[in-house]
């Protein structure tokens, strides 16, 4: 069977913006950017590589757009001061240097998903901090230490999920 892909690769205009291919980049949750939201030489070096590598168009991370309720992770990105927009600057620049078009996912998360910058474990509800088991964190984001008071749980004091085999 012959397939026709040549469309994937030729530049295509969409309300003005030229793209040199129809090859996307979708936006991932990295955690590598400044804790107070500014974009870091990581994130350039990680985007450019996507527009070096010859896709034509680089969706970002979520970007979180007010710095009340908007953040819902620690190390997140943010556009919500000149701070944040310039620290953008060098990730666009790289994306744009290899012919790719930047396209900037705007995440705004609700008020519940916010980490407190003073117990990461737990998160803002109603403007107050709330403890909320297993949310708050990035799975890849290291684990918070133990209440005061309370010991840090062990692997084996959690229940094992067994799988059963797959019968086909």
């Amino acid at each position: 069977m012959d397939i026709d892909t040549s469309a994937l690769f030729a530049p295509i205009v969409i309300n003005g913006h030229a793209m040199k291919n129809r090859l996307s980049v979708a936006p991932m949750t990295r955690i590598s950017a400044t804790q107070d939201g500014r974009a870091t030489e990581a994130m350039t070096r990680y985007y450019e590589r996507f527009a070096r590598g010859g896709f034509g168009t680089v969706i970002t991370e979520g970007i979180y757009i007010d710095q009340a309720f908007s953040q819902g992770y620690v190390n997140q990105p943010g556009m919500t001061d000149e701070a944040q927009a310039n620290a953008w600057k060098p990730v666009v620049n790289g994306i744009k240097a290899h012919g790719a078009l930047a396209i900037a996912q705007l995440m705004p998360t609700a008020a519940t998903s916010r980490t407190c910058p003073e117990f990461p474990s737990c998160l803002h509800f109603a403007r107050r901090c709330t403890r909320v088991r297993g949310r708050g964190r990035s799975p890849s984001a290291p684990r918070p230490p133990p209440a005061p008071g309370r010991r840090a749980r062990t692997a084996p004091s959690r229940p094992t999920i067994r799988r059963a085999p797959i019968r086909g």
